[in-house]
């Protein structure tokens, strides 16, 4: 019986990112949850258990950076942060909100990446699991 098959780099899979977006917009704020990263690879070098971080960007002409607290690197890592910044929807709906999966050690290296288009952002809370990529280069 074949139990495991290998999978060659490029079809293995990187994990999935878990977040939560609301617009309230009588304050004009994003709220963006960092709920949980599942199933995350790292490359060897990065050690056993490496502190692993969440850093997102939200590409507007100025842009937005913020970044979860370091984590132990386990198969489900629960961040369960949540980022509030004061921006008009109309500037949101045309950018994107990039995460970037990063170790911390031994030193920082981006692991990860996924990004979500915020055109569909509402006062509705939405949930998004979005698989996460090897870095590009």
């Amino acid at each position: 019986s074949i139990d495991t098959i290998t999978l060659s780099g490029d079809e293995r899979d990187f994990g999935r990112l878990n977040v939560k977006l609301c617009y309230v917009s009588s304050v004009e704020q994003i709220w963006i949850t960092v709920l949980h990263c599942k199933d995350l690879s790292w490359p060897s070098s990065c050690g056993e258990n490496p502190r692993i971080c969440v850093k997102g960007t939200l590409t507007l002409p100025k842009p937005v950076h913020f970044k979860s607290s370091a984590k132990e690197g386990c198969n489900d890592i629960e961040f369960m942060e949540t980022f509030v910044f004061a921006i008009k929807l109309q500037s949101l709906q045309a950018v994107r909100l990039v995460f970037k999966i990063q170790t911390q050690t031994p030193r920082k290296k981006t692991i990860g990446e996924c990004s979500l288009a915020l055109r569909e952002l509402s006062s509705e809370e939405s949930n998004h699991w979005l698989d996460i990529s090897p870095p590009s280069k």
